[in-house]
């Protein structure tokens, strides 16, 4: 919504979306190469930032998953393999879901998996795997695939829009002004 409107009241700016992990997107930030970032906190104390949403971890199940092993994550753990995005490409997703194992004292069979959220949900799918993902990829979720929203010790991070303040540019203060107004 926040780009239709903004590209509609900027037709001649270039706007390109790109996943990059929060680290390579404050740093670009800060030597000016992009001019807003959605990223993780902490931040550079350089950058001004704008609070979006609160990120948890779901693991995404295979819509069969036995009854049995509905919400008792160790028992899914055991029966599935974990699949899991390559570190370099989504370093804080691992991060949160190693802190999660580590937390909660779960033990995995982990399978690295290339590729980005499209291709791990699709795998998961299939039926021979489960993957933890934040929780706002449930709009994007695949048939044959749900979400479980774990309880205990979960890992919560926070999303904020990120611009650093000292590089003027108009067509991002207007970004901000529309993401303002339908906040």
């Amino acid at each position: 919504m926040w780009l239709e409107q903004f590209s509609n009241c900027s037709p001649n700016c270039e706007i390109r979306l790109n996943h990059l992990p929060s680290s390579i997107q404050i740093d670009m930030l800060l030597e000016g190469s992009l001019q807003i970032g959605f990223v993780r906190l902490p931040v550079d104390s350089n950058l001004t930032t704008q609070s979006i949403c609160q990120e948890m971890l779901a693991l995404a199940i295979p819509e069969n998953c036995h009854k049995d092993l509905s919400n008792i994550l160790q028992k899914i753990l055991n029966y599935y393999p974990l699949y899991q995005l390559d570190s370099n490409t989504y370093p804080c997703l691992t991060e949160q879901t190693e802190l999660f194992l580590q937390n909660n004292q779960l033990s995995d069979h982990k399978i690295f998996v290339q590729g980005d959220m499209t291709t791990l949900l699709a795998l998961v799918a299939r039926g021979n795997a489960v993957a933890f993902i934040p929780q706002s990829m449930r709009q994007f979720l695949p048939v044959k695939v749900k979400l479980l929203t774990p309880e205990q010790n979960n890992i919560q991070w926070e999303i904020v829009m990120a611009w650093n303040s000292k590089i003027n540019n108009d067509y991002r203060d207007n970004f901000i002004k529309i993401v303002n107004a339908h906040n």
